[in-house]
């Protein structure tokens, strides 16, 4: 099954890494790197998975997780974060509390190997 992936990270090189591994691997992927385009892309792209990574400006991914739970967002969340792993798994534990079941994380930098086998994996 091919997904629909949104990307919002505030630098713009993961972005491209993220969508070009994501389309090589046969999914549609859209990226952006401002919290409000990433809104405005969710309501016209309808993802399947979301790559957010949790410091942006504008919104956080505390935020935007909090959104897309308000959206009614079933897919896969992939949290993505430079900080430590303790902050990613406070991160995927308040997303879940909000109703969003299928939330994973990625500690930064992401290795290809990693990225392919989040961007691949079935959902939960």
């Amino acid at each position: 099954m091919t997904d629909r992936v949104l990307i919002l990270d505030d630098e713009p090189d993961f972005v491209a890494y993220v969508q070009r591994v994501a389309e090589d691997l046969g999914h549609d992927a859209h990226g952006t790197t401002r919290a409000l385009e990433f809104k405005r892309a969710f309501d016209q792209f309808h993802p399947s998975l979301v790559v957010l990574d949790m410091v942006v400006p504008e919104m956080d991914g505390f935020e935007l997780s909090r959104w897309l739970a308000q959206q009614g967002f079933a897919g896969r969340l992939l949290l993505v974060t430079g900080y430590t792993p303790h902050y990613a798994t406070g991160a995927r534990a308040i997303a879940q509390a909000h109703g969003l079941d299928d939330v994973r994380t990625l500690k930064k930098p992401v290795r290809l190997n990693d990225l392919k086998s989040a961007l691949s994996e079935p959902p939960a």
